[in-house]
């Protein structure tokens, strides 16, 4: 009879916490953007790589070794800022999108977007490390998408369900 009880407050506790925003809806770009922010900001590069494709989990791996030297008072700030990040803008382009995350500190979008791109559709954080380094992103004659091509959502907090 425990092992009964036992097995029905577990599936119980499953469906509470699910509910509770415990989840991330990979169907949507802001909600994988927030979740990797988050977790990156907070030097928890297990979790991001959840949230990130094959590249990005390599290029995660690698800054999870260079952060060893972060000092710790770096390290808190971001842990910090972590706690502010609750919602993402996000402008989709087919299976590509772009979003800014709110807010910093100071109560502002991030200056940098996040890269994501849908993957057996599941939005998936991608970053490109040639782009990174050599510059932002654009089409191969640097002329901006034709209109139309792209769509632009509103910001969702995913703090709230």
């Amino acid at each position: 009879m425990n092992f009964l009880k036992s097995l029905t407050l577990g599936a119980a506790s499953l469906v509470i916490f699910s509910q509770c925003g415990g989840g991330v809806d990979f169907s949507k770009p802001e909600s994988v953007a927030v979740a990797f922010s988050k977790a990156a900001a907070s030097a928890d590069f297990a979790t991001a790589k959840k949230y990130a494709d094959e590249g990005t989990g390599k290029l995660l791996d690698m800054v999870q070794g260079m952060s060893s030297s972060m000092p710790e008072d770096k390290k808190k700030e971001g842990k910090e800022n972590a706690k502010l990040m609750k919602s993402a803008k996000c402008t989709v382009d087919g299976d590509k999108a772009k979003c800014t995350i709110c807010c910093d500190k100071d109560g502002k979008d991030s200056p940098e977007a996040v890269d994501l791109a849908k993957k057996d559709g599941k939005w998936l954080v991608s970053i490109d490390k040639g782009a990174k380094e050599n510059g932002p992103k654009g089409t191969p004659d640097s002329t901006p998408a034709p209109a139309g091509d792209s769509t632009t959502t509103p910001a969702v907090d995913t703090t709230k369900k």
